[in-house]
């Protein structure tokens, strides 16, 4: 017996198909569970932080202003992550779609892991997939990400001395080492669209025009909020625009 059909059958007996899977009751449940549990965090966290806030000076009215402020600059980043959605769910399903963008995830690593999943386990189209690959799936992703969360109480603060002590030097050295970390994202996320077909890299193309061209027009008319859509319509632009790709390539 295979171990796809031990897994099959301990979910309830039968081929369970990857989508049946992702969208099953049950992770539903996990999900609103575990989102419950970081917004009760978040909310004793926030209250912990406006009553020290108030022993050490700061007043009710002076906190209300950052918590505005803080939230008028969160809702135009959420639209990105809004599209991301749109873009991770027919691969992930919409439970674990909406926990991995909820709280921690990234719609290009997300979708990457999948695929290296898939092809790892020999099915690259998920119409044939079922359980063991979504579990392929998932499985790539926290370990993939976990290193992240492991390592950050034990090098945070040296990272961010290191990164102050930059910042105070030499700005030579600041740039250089800005435009290092760019690069190396540009490389670990960009590069292995530009090599994987035609249809990927016009819609990597149009997406950074769309996004690159919403820049030029916040630097030109000093409109800083318009950059922070630039993300959202450059991915907007790339998944509206592949579909005509598509097309197009055959």
């Amino acid at each position: 017996m295979t171990s796809r059909t031990k897994l099959d059958e301990a979910m309830g007996g039968g081929f369970v198909s990857y989508f049946d899977s992702a969208g099953h009751w049950f992770v539903y449940l996990l999900v609103i569970l575990g989102i419950i549990y970081i917004a009760g965090l978040t909310a004793v966290t926030l209250r912990r932080a406006w009553a020290r806030a108030l022993k050490i000076g700061y007043t009710g009215k002076m906190l209300r202003r950052v918590v505005k402020i803080a939230v008028t600059h969160s809702l135009l980043p959420a639209v990105a992550v809004l599209i991301g959605l749109f873009a991770l769910a027919p691969i992930l399903g919409i439970p674990l779609s909406w926990w991995r963008l909820s709280i921690i995830g990234n719609t290009v690593y997300e979708i990457m892991a999948a695929d290296l999943a898939g092809n790892v386990a020999g099915t690259a189209k998920l119409a044939g997939a079922g359980a063991r690959e979504l579990t392929l799936t998932l499985y790539v992703m926290t370990i993939g990400i976990m290193g992240g969360l492991l390592l950050a109480p034990v090098l945070a603060e040296r990272v961010q001395k290191g990164a102050l002590k930059i910042k105070d030097g030499d700005r030579r050295w600041r740039a250089l080492g800005s435009g290092s970390y760019i690069t190396a994202i540009l490389i670990a996320f960009a590069v292995p669209l530009l090599f994987s077909s035609l249809t990927a890299l016009l819609t990597l193309l149009t997406a950074a025009a769309a996004a690159g061209g919403l820049n030029l027009l916040s630097r030109r008319h000093r409109a800083a909020w318009l950059a922070e859509f630039s993300f959202a319509i450059g991915m907007l632009a790339g998944m509206i625009t592949s579909v005509f790709w598509t097309h197009l390539t055959g």
